[in-house]
């Protein structure tokens, strides 16, 4: 196991320590059986279940919904029917509380989206807020089992998130990243 030499900084010779050792302080997971489940393989089941909650078929290989693909789709638009057939497969959220903090956008305009026709492209920015809300409530479903309960977390404070609904921090990036943080503590079992 390589060590830092006096002239090396830490971050320098953890850039060199193989993977599955102790560098520099700090455990690497890579092969160990305590690793996280993240990786390409649950990041293609979570955007997969995103686009089967948007009702919408991924761009290009189905088999292989990657990152940019996903972007390029969002960047584009999602396609109107998206923002209402999700309303439409909520369990337990009313799609009235949840467009102004999770979408951005006013009751009237959702209601405005209701009458276009199917396939008119969302704007990039409530396709991408939409695209994150799948994804989100897709986590969230792997790790309560069902959507009801998902939803259901989603509307109730937290206390990891001083006492705020996780559904209310979806307005911002920051909040969205501690949203999903939580998850994937709490996928883990890591409750505080």
């Amino acid at each position: 196991m390589p060590t830092s030499s006096p002239g090396r900084s830490k971050s320098a010779s953890a850039d060199v320590a193989p993977a599955g050792s102790i560098a520099s302080g700090g455990t690497e997971y890579r092969n160990s059986a305590f690793a996280p489940k993240m990786g390409p393989v649950s990041q293609v089941g979570n955007t997969r279940q995103a686009f089967a909650r948007l009702g919408v078929k991924p761009d290009g290989d189905a088999d292989d919904p990657s990152s940019l693909r996903v972007h390029d789709q969002i960047a584009r638009g999602l396609p109107a029917r998206a923002l209402v057939d999700m309303g439409a497969r909520l369990a337990v959220l009313d799609m009235t509380d949840t467009l102004g903090p999770a979408f951005g956008i006013s009751e009237r305009t959702f209601h405005r989206w209701k009458k276009e026709p199917p396939d008119t492209p969302l704007g990039p920015e409530v396709s991408g807020r939409l695209w994150k809300f799948a994804a989100i409530l897709a986590h969230a479903t792997e790790v309560f089992s069902t959507q009801a309960a998902a939803e259901t977390w989603l509307k109730t404070p937290a206390m990891a998130l001083d006492r705020r609904r996780p559904l209310d921090l979806l307005s911002t990036p920051v909040g969205v990243e501690a949203v999903e943080e939580l998850l994937t503590r709490l996928e883990y079992g890591v409750y505080t």
